[in-house]
């Protein structure tokens, strides 16, 4: 059974956590890892130093992207979908993959959607002894969704003609 106080705990620390980073990033202090620690990150030694290499350097990088790909797609037992929630991660997920312009390497490509999806349509919740697990059940229509909506968007070739021809399309991704 998921304790009631570790929810409050885990809720009061992510709000902690947020306000720190909107107050030292106004001071340009770096503060990803002791955010990241806040957050529980702690005990994932992969999830933690890949998205601490990434968030310090506002940049996503193949290598880092892999190693939280193979933690959330191929290991037995997955991190928590929470470390994926970090909104400047998610940002830096979106603006690769819909920026105009913005190369993605084909080999990649997938990775970054997978955990785009895996963000956005996985969450936890308790099996019967009581430890959370994560619930799949959206994934696959979500990266299908993305994917869909991505290569709609990156083969607009920046004419808002074309993207309005496919309106309809973008509406039905986004359900």
């Amino acid at each position: 059974m998921v304790d009631p106080h570790s929810i409050a705990i885990t809720l009061i620390w992510t709000a902690v956590s947020a306000r720190i980073t909107v107050l030292t990033s106004l001071r340009k202090l770096d503060v990803t890892n002791m955010t990241l620690h806040f957050n529980g990150i702690g005990s994932h030694a992969k999830v933690f130093e890949s998205l601490s290499s990434m968030l310090s350097r506002n940049a996503l990088n193949p290598a880092d992207v892999s190693a939280l790909y193979h933690c959330y797609a191929e290991e037995e037992k997955q991190p928590s979908v929470k470390f994926l929630h970090n909104a400047q991660f998610l940002e830096l997920l979106v603006q690769t993959l819909f920026k105009p312009g913005s190369n993605i390497n084909p080999d990649h490509k997938e990775k970054y959607l997978y955990l785009l999806a895996y963000a956005t349509s996985v969450y936890e919740a308790p099996n019967e002894d009581g430890e959370l697990v994560p619930i799949k059940d959206d994934l696959i229509g979500a990266q299908e969704a993305i994917e869909t909506a991505q290569g709609i968007c990156s083969g607009a070739n920046d004419s808002y003609t074309e993207l309005l021809t496919q309106i309809g399309k973008l509406f039905e991704c986004l359900r």
